[in-house]
């Protein structure tokens, strides 16, 4: 009998925990420090670190967005082969089954497929799509296979929803609930393996991509098993998703741009006094190893002291206690914790400079929305939106990973404090023409009535 270890306690743990009657789980771990010691469903939870410790065949993510958590385990140096996650289907498939729960609307003509509906990035992108779509005269639904923030925001947006135990669909399944739409978007790399189950349908199908070259390794993905058919037409946000799909396919295999864009529900904002009190820099995103917490701390602690006495860094996003105990060592640091929208969107009037030290990121949504609100955003070179920014103009650009290179641009910051509104300004103004709502919808609207009218 294998010897596996459970990572995560949430919806899936729920779904599966008492699945696996051939495997010996000898271990369950959540990276929520809240739940270690918990009895959840049977079974003690750990923390993280005790895998290290443990004699196993296979660690099981649990947990819809293991991207990044698959990334890291395999950095910490975890045999990739030994790391099963809810997409490896030689896996689990004798666990699945098809659970469908139908809420189509009358008159729908678009479905859109996405594989987390959590309030992050892609699947927020696909909200706001959804949308606009509505806002056209196009009847909306969207498909999933876990519930999340944003179920009850679509519904209550006027979109149906089609609910699956998961995508492992067999086409006569395809066919019968997703047959009589005229076009459907799939959202995302992570949603690869279903393409090629949707020619069966013969319609019309857009697959958009977000992901950066090293999600094909993480997820898995093999391109010669998809067949790219003609009806198949392929977008991504940005040169970074681009160019990652044609390193992994054909260079003769078209793919298309289509950048997103983020309705300002705010209203005016005024900008702040760059020239008064500390600087305010804020990360905002889930604490990951791609995201970078870890170099800017490592960087923070190379700073003098008349750098970190001029600046406060806010860290917003999931973060463990001992993390957040760790990073406020450092004087200038405050960690915050995950906050909703509303909550954050508040704080943006606190906020002075916001900062991305992603490690890969094609288009993070907090510079987009740091631009919307009229703050002066600060990135590395790895992140997608600099291919939109002109150093020193309407944003700030750094050396991946390079400490020397982002405590200058710290410096500069301070030293030229008169210059940052109207990096600002410019920056409000990229948004403007290329990231917000009515851009976006100029590109959808474009896209998919050329595609339904030439059905």
């Amino acid at each position: 009998m294998k010897k596996v270890i459970i990572y995560g306690t949430g919806n899936l743990y729920e779904k599966y925990y008492d699945k696996f009657y051939d495997l010996e789980i000898i271990g369950v771990v959540d990276s929520n420090y809240k739940k270690h010691g918990m009895n959840i469903y049977g079974h003690i939870v750990g923390n993280p670190e005790i895998i290290k410790s443990m004699q196993y065949d296979f660690i099981i993510l649990l947990i819809l967005d293991y991207y990044n958590l698959r990334q890291e385990l395999i950095l910490k140096g975890i045999n990739a082969n030994t790391i099963k996650t809810i997409d490896d289907y030689e896996f689990f498939d004798k666990y699945r089954q098809i659970n469908s729960t139908y809420c189509k609307r009358q008159n729908s003509d678009i479905l859109l497929i996405s594989h987390d509906m959590n309030y992050r990035g892609a699947p927020l992108m696909l909200y706001n799509m959804a949308k606009i779509l509505n806002e056209c005269g196009y009847g909306v639904d969207v498909a999933c296979d876990t519930n999340g923030e944003l179920n009850n925001i679509f519904v209550n947006n006027g979109c149906g929803v089609l609910y699956f135990t998961d995508f492992n669909l067999k086409e006569e399944d395809i066919i019968k609930y997703m047959g009589g739409y005229k076009l459907i978007i799939v959202n995302t790399l992570a949603l690869w393996r279903i393409i090629p189950r949707l020619k069966c349908l013969n319609k019309k199908i857009v697959w958009w991509l977000h992901e950066e070259e090293s999600a094909y390794s993480i997820l898995n993905v093999d391109l010669k098993k998809i067949e790219l058919y003609n009806n198949l037409k392929i977008y991504g946000v940005g040169i970074k998703a681009i160019e990652a799909f044609k390193n992994h396919t054909s260079k003769n295999v078209l793919i298309n741009c289509l950048q997103w864009g983020i309705e300002d529900g705010v209203g005016e904002r005024h900008l702040i006094n760059y020239e008064a009190g500390k600087l305010i820099f804020a990360v905002i995103g889930p604490v990951t190893y791609i995201k970078g917490q870890d170099f800017l701390i490592d960087t923070l602690n190379k700073c003098s002291k008349k750098i970190t006495d001029n600046i406060e860094v806010m860290i917003i996003g999931d973060i463990s206690e001992e993390l957040k105990k760790e990073y406020e060592k450092n004087t200038s640091v405050k960690c915050f914790g995950k906050l909703n929208h509303e909550r954050l969107m508040k704080l943006y009037d606190k906020i002075g400079i916001v900062l991305s030290v992603s490690r890969n990121d094609t288009f993070p949504v907090a510079l987009i929305e740091g631009m919307m609100t009229k703050k002066v955003c600060v990135m590395s070179d790895a992140v997608g939106t600099t291919e939109f920014i002109s150093n020193y103009e309407n944003g700030i650009i750094f050396k991946s990973e390079n400490s020397q290179d982002l405590i200058q641009k710290i410096e500069w910051c301070l030293n030229n404090r008169k210059q940052l509104r109207t990096i600002a300004v410019k920056g409000y103004k990229t948004y403007t023409r290329f990231f917000s709502k009515e851009s976006f919808k100029n590109n959808v609207y474009g896209i998919v009535n050329e595609m339904i009218a030439n059905k």
